[in-house]
Formats: C-alpha cells, structure tokens, sequence
C-alpha cells in the first residue's frame, strides 16, 4: 500500500478549516506517510533478501530493518495519541486504535528499558534483543512449502535468545514474502497487516473528511457569497526547499 496522492483532500484542507482541525489532521496524515515509507523499505529489504539467498545479513542492511521497523512502531503510536484527542475515535478509527494499543505500550517499554536492563541479563528466561526480531514468510513453492526467516536486530543478544513465535495460522502467498513481523519484548505484530489497516483506515477518513466538510465550506461560501472553487484553492500546501544564501566572516 501506498502514501494518499498529493491532490487527496486531506493534504488540501482550505484554511477555512480551523487551524486546530488542520494540524490534527496533518499529524495523523504525516505518520501514516512515515508508516508506509518504512514498510517499503523493510519490504524491498526482506523481498532482495529471500531472492539472493545469500545467508546472513550485512549490519548496515540490519540496521535499516531496525530503523524502519521502529519508525512504524513511533508513527502508530503518534497517529493514535493525536487521534485519541481529536474527537471520541467510532467506526474503523476506534477499532483500529484498540487493535494497536501494544504500539504505545512498546514504545514505553522501550523508554524504560535501560533501567531494566540488570532484571533482561539476569532472568533464567528466555530474552528478545533488545530492538526485536524482524520476521517473514517467504513465497510457497511448487510443493507447497515456505520459509520463516528471522532476523535479529542489533548485534549483542541474551544468551537464552528467544526468536519470534511460529504462527500455526500463517497464510503466506505463492507470489511474494507476508507476514512481515516485528516481535520485541512481549509483543508481536504483524506489520504487513498493519500496512493495509493504516492504508484502509487513511483512504476511509479521507473520504470521511471530503463528505463532512465540503458541504460546510459550500454553505459557507454561498452564505458568504464566495466562489467556492477559491474557497477550497486556498489551502497552505507542502512547502518546497528553501535555500537561504549565507555570508561566512571568518577571519
């Protein structure tokens, strides 16, 4: 799934809107973008990995794994803090905050993980690296057969690793890798499914928003008697570069 198009309505909120609306809306569109950049990353990454069968991973590729994986860890819970605050979440939003409240409880988890690190080197149990296992589900093949491949994040785990749990209800595809998965902690996500909620969850409330307050802006414009195509052309859109040339005084 992909980012809304640059012409979607959300990105083209008039200023007529209240400029809290604006905000809370931008918040909300700007982490679902973040959310589907690092998804692709990681799923070009897993998909040239499984094709070159080369075994073990390079650190720098790693490292982007457990860049972008985190950074949708941080946008689910951006979009759900500014959702919670906009207005009582119903329908497709609601649900789709109760389905990732453990993105906000991971995210605090690994706020106070350094001052938990004594109890992680201590426990007889077994122990996720600290940033997690990323995880997926390769193609089946003609025999009806597939991989699970995990990947640890970071370079120094617990002796007792623990690796991502092996779901018995997989349903991989025969053409490309699924259930791309991030498991650290107690928690663990299937981030493909993520991918599509967010991108349903994104298409539904911009038509949502389209249908709510265009008939308001065209009230408000005929009241006003105001051409409502000006109206909606009137909006603070994505600003550009700006480069600003400066005078180095050094001596």
């Amino acid at each position: 799934m992909t980012m809304l198009p640059d012409n979607a309505f959300m990105r083209r909120l008039p200023i007529a809107v209240p400029l809290k609306k604006r905000l809370e809306v931008d918040a909300i569109l700007t982490s679902t973008d973040i959310a589907f950049v690092a998804y692709d990353k990681i799923f070009d990454i897993l998909t040239g990995l499984h094709l070159s069968q080369v075994p073990g991973i390079p650190l720098r590729t790693a490292t982007e794994l457990c860049l972008n994986a985190w950074a949708i860890v941080d946008s689910v819970h951006t979009l759900r803090q500014f959702a919670e605050k906009t207005a009582k979440p119903e329908g497709q939003m609601a649900r789709f905050l109760k389905s990732c409240e453990h993105f906000t409880e991971m995210r605090n988890v690994m706020h106070h993980r350094a001052g938990q690190l004594g109890n992680a080197a201590n426990t007889k149990a077994e122990n996720h690296p600290t940033y997690g296992v990323v995880s997926f589900c390769s193609p089946i093949d003609s025999d009806q057969r597939f991989n699970m491949t995990q990947i640890t994040l970071g370079t120094t785990h617990h002796e007792r690793h623990r690796f991502a749990d092996v779901d018995s209800n997989l349903n991989p595809s025969d053409k490309t890798i699924t259930h791309v998965t991030l498991t650290a902690f107690d928690y663990q996500t299937d981030l493909s499914r993520v991918n599509l909620e967010l991108y349903e969850l994104i298409v539904s409330m911009n038509r949502q928003l389209q249908e709510t307050i265009l008939p308001q802006l065209t009230a408000a414009a005929e009241a006003a008697g105001e051409d409502l195509d000006k109206v909606l052309a009137d909006y603070n859109g994505r600003n550009d570069i700006i480069t600003v040339m400066m005078q180095f005084e050094g001596s």
